[in-house]
């Protein structure tokens, strides 16, 4: 539903009413009238006429001012140039009238005004401004309110004319003219690429040519108007014609030479443009688009309203209201940038609950057009929802077939029934060995050979000795006091410095111990019964090739694990405390049956059963005293039996270690027994890290220089035997802990976990 509005133009010789309707998009015009006022053919028009004649144009109720535009005479507007430092409207806004006082013989609050930016530039803006006096408006609103006329907006002729270009149905150059050839002035606004660029008002029209009319043959001002209506201004063409009709076209163009003179004027003043639009109650004058053209030198279009976008709602010669329909584009379809009101002030429009009133229907049928805009789109989407679960459903029951053997709807009865228990057949599609647990029997293997005797001697390692520092021996006569170094010891050996604890080093050969780390496992495939096996990359380093054969040996015997092969091997190079080691890489398939897969289950459940058996059995037979520990002396301490280090039975003595039981199969190892950390201290056999005190013994503090901040001393651990402990199992669980050997990464995991 389109938006109706009343445009009044109120001019010198009559007052012209515009029908507009606007919609949502584009513009029309519904009617329009005219109502000459009584004084237009003397030599002023008196105001109260001109609201007279206006009056009688609207209906008898009091119109909504929202819905009324009246345009404002352009002869009453002053107009000027100015160019302002910034382009922001709101510090444009602060200054302007302050600014016009210096251009214009009246103070800031006498007059109102508003202002269109023309051009934007780096350093400010130009600015196209109109003022009008304040005693102006207020003649204007007190003869309005008479009549019941309270008008929104009081808009610029000339600015509004500007807006024709939108309406125009044919492209417009790039700079043009249009023309209001009006009774007593004729306006002239300047468009440049469909902007406002200019304009002038020039006081002359058609009150002047009557004039001459009725000069020159002696007769009224209303038979010189109609004899200048049905005049021509070329009544023969090119030629001559002769009688009162070529007087009168005679006297009408020497009429016409100030308006001529004028408007060649502005074109040199505002620039010269490429094409002139011609409009207005005197441009209904025949010829005078040919004469102007003529002496402009310069194409004239007659701008008639079927030239426009506006409908039918204007006859094809009604020209005196072109400049209306765009007063009505200019006031609903345009910004407060794009027009100029002159209802400012304190004469602004103040809207009131009648606007709300007269739109009432406007806004409903808008709100109801709104909500059926959002509805559709919603019944659409539940339509396409409805149509979805209908699809679902017949999936759904086409899957319980496939798996269930039956076409159910219930969605709570199939959750029950794949929630139970399934039976023993069904299981057989299950993976027997999952990637996690395959990654866990590696890691038992590896953990079980971490730290195991080879069998073989080895040398013991070499003490790192430093150099020693010099002994400043004291002065020849000088006795020696608290702060003298200690005399050096008469064998001639060296002293321990200060703080330094006795390192105790192995006496002859060692037994040496397999290690193994794993670096790398990659598991890939599937161990499924029936189905076939997964495939397993093992990297590792190992430091012997007999600790490789070891390894390799143990993967062999499980149930699991088959054709077992070592791919790469290679020296272990640049690396730091690992010289001599091996690395290699071992390949082996994973494909546990039924049978193994039962029995390794059965197994690890009757050693856990019999290990927690013989755990009570031992508790049961122990004695309730417990006898206390013999504390032996060392060899070679004070008390201790006198034994030459070095010599073959204390070689033999120190190597012979009790037997560990046999391991029968994986996971039947009891955890070993822990002493206390305490008693371990205290057993003179026990062997001392390097730097450990002995039993008893005090850490002497050393003196800190009074410059330098405290340093914290080290902790140290005398519990040498938890490095490269093996890791134990539980009885009860059959996955090991994580072994402390490092590993880049665990691919795709092997059926469920």
């Amino acid at each position: 539903m389109a938006q109706k509005a009343q445009v009044l133009d109120i001019g010198s010789y009559s007052a012209k009413s515009v029908a507009t309707r606007i919609p949502f998009v584009g513009y029309g015009v519904a009617g329009a009238t005219e109502q000459v006022c009584s004084s237009a053919r003397e030599p002023k028009t008196r105001r109260s006429d001109q609201a007279k004649a206006a009056r009688e144009l609207l209906p008898g109720k009091k119109v909504a001012g929202d819905a009324v535009t009246v345009v404002m005479p352009a002869e009453r507007v002053l107009n000027r140039f100015l160019e302002m430092p910034f382009a922001e409207r709101a510090k444009i806004d602060s200054i302007l009238a302050f600014e016009l006082e210096n251009h214009v013989p009246m103070a800031a609050d006498e007059f109102l005004c508003d202002y269109v930016i023309l051009k934007k530039k780096k350093e400010g803006a130009d600015l196209f401004v109109s003022l009008i006096p304040t005693r102006d408006v207020d003649e204007f609103q007190e003869a309005f309110s008479q009549y019941n006329i309270d008008p929104r907006v009081l808009i610029h002729q000339a600015v509004a004319n500007a807006r024709l270009t939108e309406l125009l149905t044919e492209p417009v150059a790039d700079r043009v003219a249009f023309v209001d050839v009006g009774h007593r002035k004729t306006v002239v606004t300047i468009v440049e690429d469909g902007r406002f660029a200019g304009t002038r008002v020039v006081l002359h029209g058609g009150y002047e040519l009557t004039r001459a009319l009725a000069d020159r043959f002696g007769q009224s001002m209303d038979a010189a108007e109609q004899e200048k209506h049905s005049a021509h201004l070329f009544p023969a063409g090119d030629g001559q014609a002769v009688g009162r009709v070529q007087e009168a076209a005679d006297c009408l163009r020497e009429g016409l030479g100030p308006l001529v003179r004028d408007l060649n004027q502005t074109f040199k003043a505002l620039g010269s443009v490429e094409e002139i639009y011609l409009f207005g109650g005197t441009a209904r004058l025949s010829g005078f688009d040919q004469f102007l053209g003529k002496v402009l030198g310069k194409p004239v279009t007659l701008l008639r309203p079927s030239l426009l976008k506006i409908g039918s709602g204007l006859e094809d010669d009604q020209l005196q209201y072109i400049s209306a329909v765009a007063a009505g584009l200019a006031s609903h379809k345009g910004s407060d940038a794009q027009r100029i009101n002159l209802r400012q002030g304190i004469f602004a429009y103040i809207g009131d609950f009648r606007f709300m009133r007269g739109r009432l229907i406007y806004l409903t049928i808008l709100l109801v057009m709104m909500l059926a805009a959002f509805v559709a789109p919603q019944v659409m989407r539940y339509r396409a929802v409805l149509e979805l679960e209908q699809q679902l459903q017949e999936e759904f029951g086409r899957l319980s077939m496939k798996i269930l053997g039956e076409e159910l709807e219930d969605w709570d009865e199939i959750l029950g029934r794949l929630e139970d228990m399934p039976s023993a057949e069904v299981w057989t599609v299950f993976p027997d060995l999952s990637a996690h647990e395959v990654y866990w029997e590696i890691a038992d293997i590896v953990a079980r050979i971490e730290g195991q005797p080879t069998g073989e001697l080895i040398a013991p390692p070499l003490p790192d000795l430093k150099a020693e520092e010099a002994i400043p021996e004291t002065p020849p006569g000088v006795p020696p006091g608290p702060d003298s170094p200690a005399p050096p010891p008469l064998d001639g050996s060296v002293p321990p410095p200060e703080g330094a604890l006795e390192e105790e080093l192995p006496i002859g050969p060692i037994e040496a111990v397999h290690h193994l780390d794993m670096n790398q496992v990659t598991i890939d495939g599937a161990s499924r019964t029936a189905i076939g096996g997964g495939s397993v990359d093992f990297t590792g380093n190992a430091s012997s090739v007999a600790t490789m054969e070891l390894y390799l040996s143990m993967l062999g015997k499980h149930p699991c694990f088959n054709n077992v092969q070592r791919t790469k091997q290679e020296i272990l190079k640049a690396t730091a405390g690992k010289e001599g080691w091996w690395r290699f890489t071992v390949e082996f398939n994973v494909s546990c049956p039924r049978k193994a897969a039962e029995e390794i289950a059965r197994e690890k459940g009757d050693e856990a059963t019999k290990g927690e058996g013989e755990d009570a059995k031992k508790k049961k037979d122990e004695p309730s005293s417990k006898k206390p520990k013999l504390k032996d002396k060392k060899p070679g301490k004070p008390g201790g039996p006198a034994v030459k280090p070095g010599t073959p039975d204390e070689r033999k003595k120190k190597l012979d270690k009790p037997e560990k039981p046999a391991r029968k199969k994986p996971g039947d190892r009891p955890p070993r027994p822990r002493p206390d950390k305490m008693e371990r201290e205290k057993r003179p056999d026990a062997k001392r890290p390097p730097g450990a005190l002995p039993p008893g013994a005090e850490r002497p503090k050393r003196k800190q220089p009074d410059n330098q901040p405290m340093e914290r001393e080290p902790e140290l651990h005398n519990d040498s035997r938890r490095l490269n402990r093996p890791i134990k199992r539980s009885m009860k669980n059959s996955r090991p802990l994580i072994p402390s050997v490092p590993h880049d990464r665990l691919t795709r995991p092997m059926g469920r976990n």
